[in-house]
């Protein structure tokens, strides 16, 4: 009786001990390649050092407080909705005003400024020991609990989350909240039940997107528990914007986001994932074809949460869903990969065949990717500047597209065959959306 539950823990710990070894390589290869260049490898394919292209390094988390430093924070085209806002007025407030009130054009010299930088790094620090902390209090209530201190370290130095991490981004937050939320939504603990619903409520209310992973909650048909976090989330995005006009702000908001979703974003950027990013790559007149496939592809990753196998698969396609709105579909977005991967290495359930596979796109989205390539720039710089670009992206932001694309398909794929099995074998096809109410003994 012991054989099994025995041989799918050493399964699970054949992936993740791989996932070990893929690491030290990725990081021992970045480190000799820095040695070798002094450095000028890892700044200029992660953080873009050269000032004459991009030096806007923490200036996601700079330029929020700049701007919410006053109350006229939608006036100035913020798109950030009320709670995050207010997070970042309140820290204001830890700040010189003649630091926060500077100039648009001054803005960069917030980099520089001792004040400032003791303010991100304390919040990055609390964000990075919370992170740490949900991962390995969640993996110790898995299987292979040995590793849970490790992984719980590893997943800090994921590509996506120290380029987060760079870009001082608001979305490390939500996500965290996110985490918290798909790792104990399901706990024993009635208190941490009520503690997920509250952060994915105040998650959507920093950054509206994570309110997909309610979708959970429908999944398993856990109704109240969806209302009650959508109530949550209501709150949370409603509720500060009395601080705002007294709530007349709401619709200067509204105009911003949309102005922020067309403007500048008609082109193929790349580090995006998202499938209009490809349509953006051919040529403008496909552009309204590529709109289409998007609401297509995230009505079909919404239907496929309900009928794939297995919750970690129903998380990446949560994560696919908000990575593939273009306007959020840059690189620090793939963070929320993060969430199912760790789902997919704690489960010690018999792995597939098709689970290396996946266990390969994970780390091509997740592992940071040493750019061998760097050495010999010559090569590959005529199609980095085809594309308008003065210098040589990292191996990460290349690939990232067709990676995340793939996954996608193959769990849309999944999807649909479980479905077909579940329907051959009696199931009925509404079952998976709706289950119908049971009557109460008279």
């Amino acid at each position: 009786m012991d054989k099994k539950p025995t041989a799918a823990k050493n399964n699970a710990s054949i992936f993740i001990t791989i996932f070990v070894i893929l690491f030290a390589l990725c990081i021992a290869a970045m480190l000799v390649m820095a040695v070798i260049t002094r450095g000028a490898s890892f700044t200029a394919t992660l953080f873009h050092s050269d000032d004459t292209y991009n030096k806007d390094f923490f200036m996601d988390f700079f330029n929020s407080i700049r701007d919410a430093s006053s109350m006229d924070v939608y006036k100035k085209g913020v798109i950030y909705p009320p709670l995050a806002n207010l997070l970042f007025f309140a820290l204001s407030k830890l700040i010189s005003p003649s630091v926060t009130g500077t100039s648009f054009t001054q803005r960069y010299a917030m980099q520089v400024n001792q004040q400032a930088i003791v303010i991100y790094f304390l919040f990055a620090i609390l964000c990075v020991a919370a992170l740490s902390f949900i991962i390995k209090y969640y993996l110790k209530s898995k299987q292979n609990k040995a590793w849970a201190e490790v992984l719980s370290f590893l997943f800090l130095f994921f590509y996506p989350f120290y380029y987060c991490i760079e870009r001082g981004n608001i979305i490390l937050l939500a996500m965290i909240f996110s985490a918290f939320f798909v790792f104990f939504h399901d706990s024993e603990s009635k208190t941490a039940r009520r503690a997920s619903y509250i952060l994915l409520g105040a998650a959507a209310g920093l950054k509206i997107y994570p309110a997909f992973f309610g979708l959970i909650l429908l999944q398993k048909k856990r109704y109240k528990a969806a209302l009650r976090t959508m109530v949550y989330g209501l709150l949370f995005f409603f509720v500060p914007f009395l601080f705002y006009h007294f709530g007349a702000d709401f619709f200067t908001f509204l105009e911003n986001v949309f102005g922020f979703s067309s403007e500048n974003k008609q082109h193929f950027t790349f580090g995006s994932v998202s499938v209009m990013n490809v349509f953006y790559y051919l040529s403008d007149k496909y552009v309204p074809l590529g709109k289409v496939l998007f609401v297509l592809t995230e009505l079909v990753a919404v239907a496929a949460v309900f009928t794939v196998p297995k919750d970690w698969q129903r998380y990446a396609l949560i994560a696919y869903m908000i990575v593939n709105i273009k306007s959020v579909s840059s690189s620090y977005a793939l963070i929320f990969f993060i969430i199912p991967f760790v789902v997919f290495l704690s489960r010690s359930t018999k792995k597939r065949g098709v689970d290396w596979f996946y266990f390969l796109l994970f780390c091509l989205i997740l592992l940071p990717l040493p750019c061998f390539y760097y050495f010999h720039p010559e090569i590959i710089q005529p199609f980095f500047s085809s594309m308008g670009l003065p210098v040589v992206l990292n191996l990460n932001q290349v690939i990232a597209l067709p990676v995340v694309q793939a996954m996608y398909l193959f769990l849309c794929l999944e999807a649909l065959i479980n479905f077909i099995h579940k329907v051959k074998a009696g199931q009925k096809p509404l079952s998976f959306f709706y289950q119908k109410p049971k009557m109460k003994k008279a």
